[in-house]
């Protein structure tokens, strides 16, 4: 039961949960600061990137960084995942968004929709049952790619108003949950990509990554000073958790449930039950 995290200074840590404790198995640095850290759908493999333009994967078991990808053009990604079938990688680029072949680090795809506007991925996603890629831009829109052909498939431009900052996944896989700028989520059914709910969060102007419970009965969101759990089906807030003076930025359920962990802006990470 541990915690992985990305900070500012360089470093991947690993957090003991139950202790609060940093264990120093992991310490596999990047140059610059780490943007995304990630794992596996097999929890095999760590993916971690950095502002260094690297992609480092990092066995679960040993903790040993066992490849390395230059990215290209890579140096604004924010968030990097990897398939279902741990074959491929997909990270955000400026104006693109790139495939990786994980076990060489061969680039196989570009999917490329603007070859002149500034267009920054900022939430990535593989959707199991198409094998697919959700993406969130600065220009307000969430699209769906097809990772196999690299072709845009226009059935997902449901827009948010400014920059759509998360993209994540039910753990069901029935349910896109998106969140942007405009302090809206926004919940889009994976069988027919139609919204079926909307929630207006609640200081949540700050959200940059948003998460669906393991039985999907609820939703958290990072916000000035507090994490906000809402009722999912229907978009109730229940409970605000408030014991921070920073921005919460990220927030992520254990995958039994019991647990919420959330990290804010200055690097301090809380685990709620």
């Amino acid at each position: 039961m541990a915690i992985i995290c990305g900070h500012d200074d360089e470093y991947v840590r690993l957090w003991n949960a139950h202790s609060g404790t940093w264990l120093s198995g992991l310490m596999h640095s990047h140059r610059r600061a780490v943007r995304s850290v990630s794992l596996s759908w097999s929890g095999k493999t760590i993916l971690t990137s950095g502002d260094d333009v690297v992609h480092k994967l990092i066995d679960t078991r040993t903790f040993e960084v066992w490849g390395e990808i230059e990215g290209k053009n890579d140096y604004l990604c924010v968030k990097s995942c990897i398939s279902p079938d741990d074959r491929y990688i997909a990270t955000g680029a400026f104006c693109e968004v790139n495939i990786w072949e994980m076990a060489t680090g061969k680039l196989i795809r570009r999917l490329k929709e603007y070859p002149y506007v500034c267009l920054k991925a900022n939430a990535l996603h593989y959707v199991l049952a198409r094998m697919a890629i959700l993406c969130g831009h600065d220009d307000e829109y969430v699209r769906l790619w097809n990772a196999h052909s690299g072709t845009w498939l226009s059935g997902l431009m449901h827009g948010h108003r400014r920059a759509v900052r998360s993209v994540s996944l039910s753990w069901s896989g029935k349910t896109i949950l998106t969140s942007g700028d405009d302090v809206v989520h926004k919940l889009i059914d994976t069988r027919t990509f139609e919204v079926w709910g909307e929630i207006e969060g609640k200081n949540d102007y700050l959200c940059v990554k948003s998460c669906i419970s393991p039985d999907d009965r609820y939703i958290a969101t990072g916000a000035f000073c507090e994490v906000n759990i809402w009722e999912m089906a229907t978009g109730k807030l229940i409970r605000r958790l408030k014991e921070y003076p920073y921005v919460v930025k990220c927030c992520c359920w254990s995958d039994v449930g019991q647990r919420l962990t959330t990290l804010d802006t200055k690097g301090n990470i809380c685990l709620w039950t």
